[in-house]
């Protein structure tokens, strides 16, 4: 499911396309889509899409994407597991024909400039609403602070009245708003702490080198495009690049970056959860019960590659904290 750095490199490749433009016709050929259709008359669907209105802004809050017209009106983009929002020029034809369910027309030709919403499992949706206000008191409200931006002061709070995993209070969007699988074990590797340990247990350094990790690790990603495992494209069709620079997530049984040890996997909240058992040690007193870690742990000097990235463990152990 794409997580805050895909949404924001969406919200960075769309605005180009989308911003001073105005959606000349709206196409709905799949109205299910569409959050509060039921009910709606079909000539009015596409006003709601935003047709005959300027795009005047895009806004992006933890993994949901707002469109927001010149007059006020906000369509909120969600897109699930499979969603993808992409720009198709004149005349060009979307690189996935299939799953189109809405099609917006910037010049108001089925061959012109146009931004079409696919979603082949249709987790996604869109939803309307009649101003910005709406969708702050509305969704946004149930939404924590905005992960991209998180501060220690932020995040301190949100982790103290829990006694989850931490690993499982990431991923609580109401705890902090963007961060899914992929990157809560990619900003718990950096901090160096366990995703079984309870999130209220968390010291003050502890705290402020989470808040670090994730905001490092949040950037980066944004800045390779986003982390694409199979579904995921920008605005402009083109998938992320981020996945070879992966610390922890589906790395399990490989070596760790930084020390060479062999990653670990067990679940957490549901959801594999991928660790360094040397970088990200779980402290006995903690109390917390331990799932069963599964992966080969090799208690012999590592070998090849493992031995090469052991070597190179200071600097690499450098690197992850930055």
């Amino acid at each position: 499911m794409p997580e805050l750095p895909e949404v924001e490199h969406l919200r960075l490749t769309l605005a180009p396309r989308l911003l001073g433009r105005r959606i000349e016709r709206v196409l709905a050929h799949r109205p299910d889509v569409v959050r509060m259709a039921d009910g709606i008359a079909g000539d009015a669907l596409p006003r709601l899409l935003l047709e005959g209105r300027g795009v005047a802004e895009l806004q992006r809050r933890g993994k949901q994407l707002a469109i927001i017209a010149e007059d006020g009106a906000v369509l909120l983009v969600q897109l699930g597991m499979t969603g993808q929002v992409v720009y198709v020029g004149a005349g060009a034809q979307p690189p996935r024909g299939d799953h189109v369910h809405i099609t917006w027309l910037l010049d108001g030709r089925t061959d012109g400039e146009r931004i079409i919403f696919r979603d082949a499992r249709r987790f996604g949706a869109l939803t309307p609403f009649e101003s910005l206000e709406a969708v702050h008191a509305g969704p946004w409200s149930r939404l924590g602070p905005d992960a991209l931006t998180i501060s220690p002061r932020e995040l301190k709070p949100a982790l103290a009245g829990t006694r989850r995993a931490i690993k499982a209070a990431l991923l609580d969007q109401a705890v902090l708003a963007g961060v899914g699988n992929i990157y809560a074990d990619e900003s718990l590797i950096r901090a160096e702490i366990h995703p079984l340990c309870p999130a209220s247990d968390l010291d003050a350094a502890q705290v402020r080198r989470l808040a670090q990790a994730i905001r490092t690790t949040l950037r980066r990603s944004i800045s390779a495009g986003g982390t694409t495992l199979r579904d995921y494209v920008d605005g402009n069709g083109r998938g992320g690049r981020n996945r070879p620079a992966l610390l922890a997530y589906a790395r399990a049984g490989q070596p760790c970056r930084a020390c060479g040890e062999p990653l670990l996997h067990l679940v957490v909240a549901q959801r594999t959860t991928t660790f360094c058992p040397q970088c990200q040690p779980l402290k006995p007193s903690t109390g917390y019960p331990q799932a069963p870690a599964r992966g080969r742990r090799l208690r012999m000097r590592p070998t090849g590659t493992a031995a090469g990235t052991s070597r190179r463990g200071r600097q690499d152990q450098d690197s992850l904290k930055k």
